[in-house]
């Protein structure tokens, strides 16, 4: 979720854990526990008070400082952290509300244009945090630094040609390396860091597909490992040991 408020006074934590999660985002949303849902995703905070209608698109919401403090207040908080929106001057992360709201935007890089920067917050047990900003290229020049690393005919410290990879972006900088490479195919015989990398990006490209696969025949609200199994076998390929591979994937059963 973004971490958004809402259009209803007075909504507590113990409301927001009461939301049915493992449902689609209504578009229209009519009840109350829907509103919560929608209102969570897809509102933003602005600069005045009260709240007005968002442009997101319809239904969207705008809320204000005022909103921000009572909700605060009503849930003895300090700050809401939230994300799902690209601040305008770029960096991974924008205050709003004098501090009290703080967007972290993680997805650097968004959508290839390489203009913006991404951003984690790191807490400590005080709860104070420190931003940490960064830059990744696309995920294809990810690849391409993985097979220059592999290559028997290239030393692992040596620049892949034509390419820049960089913690600092310059969107002027146009890049004229080719980044098609694929890794649905890896060489043989591979290494295991080759293939862990080519499943890895395989899933990345179908992850939404495999949400899709798995929302559709979750059961009790959990996914049993023998359908995650499937879900991947289906979706993504069915010519990986899927089983064997889920443990360096992070995935326990």
């Amino acid at each position: 979720a973004g971490g958004g408020l809402f259009r209803f006074d007075d909504v507590t934590i113990a409301d927001i854990n009461d939301v049915p999660r493992l449902r689609d985002i209504p578009e229209d949303p009519e009840e109350y526990m829907e509103c919560l849902l929608h209102d969570a995703v897809w509102s933003d905070p602005a600069d005045f008070e009260g709240r007005e209608y968002g442009h997101r698109g319809p239904g969207t919401m705008l809320w204000g400082e005022d909103v921000t403090r009572a909700f605060l207040k009503d849930n003895n908080l300090k700050q809401v952290v939230r994300s799902h929106e690209v601040p305008e001057d770029l960096e991974g992360t924008c205050l709003f509300h004098e501090g009290l709201v703080i967007t972290v935007f993680s997805a650097s890089n968004y959508g290839g244009c390489g203009a913006n920067k991404g951003a984690v917050l790191q807490f400590n047990k005080r709860m104070e945090y420190k931003v940490f900003d960064y830059w990744a290229p696309p995920l294809e020049a990810f690849i391409n630094e993985k097979q220059t690393e592999t290559s028997p005919t290239r030393e692992p410290s040596s620049p892949p040609p034509n390419r820049r990879v960089s913690s600092d972006p310059d969107p002027g900088r146009s890049d004229s390396s080719s980044l098609s490479a694929s890794f649905d195919r890896v060489e043989s015989p591979p290494t295991r860091d080759r293939v862990d990398t080519a499943v890895r990006v395989r899933l990345a490209k179908k992850k939404m597909e495999v949400q899709d696969w798995l929302m559709d025949h979750v059961q009790d609200g959990a996914v049993p490992l023998e359908t995650f199994v499937k879900a991947l076998t289906v979706v993504v390929g069915a010519d990986l040991p899927w089983r064997e591979l889920l443990p360096d994937l992070g995935v326990k059963s």
